[in-house]
């Protein structure tokens, strides 16, 4: 099984996802023509925290984009937002946000309920608009060691 991506809307979309070792990385890449207001309700969910929603449960776990942005962070077109999550990652550090240039930009998403996000079985980010339509998913197969 390959690295997958299905896209919903392909305006906004995750591009790779790092999840072996103690620091995660998700790359969300804003392909549109128009910058993407980071401040609206848009949410990322692992596939534990998608199963809870489509139970029609409170997606806990979920990256609620609207809780660690504030007014005023746009993602401009052909940005790139790195979330960084696993064990590396202290309560401390949660929610500080890095930008190193206009079109790069970075934050840090402690978990209490577990240490790391994606599973080294196989994961599936999804990604939801404001609205909370599904527009873009990815799929990765489990990491095996050598």
């Amino acid at each position: 099984m390959a690295l997958k991506g299905l896209l919903f809307d392909a305006k906004v979309a995750i591009a790779a996802i790092k999840f072996w070792g103690r620091e995660e990385a998700i790359y969300i890449i804003n392909r549109g023509e128009d910058a993407i207001n980071l401040a609206d309700r848009w949410f990322l969910t692992d596939n534990a925290a998608s199963q809870r929603k489509n139970e029609g449960k409170e997606p806990s776990g979920a990256f609620d984009f609207q809780i660690f942005f504030k007014s005023g962070y746009t993602l401009p077109p052909g940005g790139k937002l790195t979330i960084y999550t696993g064990s590396e990652i202290s309560k401390a550090m949660n929610g500080k946000i890095k930008t190193s240039s206009e079109s790069e930009i970075e934050v840090y998403w402690w978990r209490p309920i577990s240490t790391s996000v994606w599973n080294d079985e196989g994961d599936t980010a999804r990604l939801y608009k404001p609205d909370g339509k599904q527009c873009f998913e990815y799929k990765y197969p489990p990491f095996h060691k050598s």
